[in-house]
């Protein structure tokens, strides 16, 4: 997509990111109510606690990086969501409270995932002096690798277990 190519290189226009970064944040929030959720409706106490620390981490972490980049680049929090950002974290969040625990996971995997790729992407194609190079950095982290390891083997193990009822 040009954003991504854009953010890889650098050249993607301040108030584009700003933008980004704002929805972002507002999208973070019913990010980790979904996962809260989720948590709250699983058996295995290692997948409640996995959760659960998911949901902490996203507020922890990418709360941090959302304010200092609103700090750097002087922008405000957006106050409403756009109609995308709306869209998408009620799917998450009537997902998450309506339908089974195995769709609710299964409708979160994306949110890993492809942030996991798209990071890692372009993480190796960015040049050192990308003023985006702390959201580069977040997304091709260690640690979020290891998260979304974590969050692919719960749905797959969540699948099979779903799959044995049929």
């Amino acid at each position: 997509l040009p954003f991504n190519q854009e953010l890889m290189k650098g050249t993607l226009k301040r108030d584009k990111f700003l933008f980004y970064i704002q929805q972002d944040s507002l999208y973070l929030v019913d990010y980790c109510r979904v996962l809260a959720l989720i948590a709250s409706k699983l058996d295995k106490t290692e997948n409640i606690l996995q959760f659960l620390k998911f949901a902490e981490d996203s507020i922890l972490v990418e709360r941090t990086m959302h304010e200092k980049f609103l700090t750097v680049f002087k922008g405000k929090p957006e106050i409403h969501k756009s109609p995308a950002c709306f869209a998408y974290t009620n799917f998450l969040l009537s997902t998450a409270a309506f339908r089974s625990t195995e769709e609710a996971v299964a409708a979160i995997l994306p949110c890993f995932w492809i942030y996991r790729e798209v990071g890692n992407y372009i993480y190796s194609n960015a040049s050192p002096d990308n003023p985006y190079r702390d959201w580069i950095e977040t997304y091709s982290a260690e640690e979020f690798r290891i998260a979304t390891d974590i969050a692919i083997e719960v749905t797959d193990e969540m699948a099979d277990s779903s799959n044995d009822l049929i």
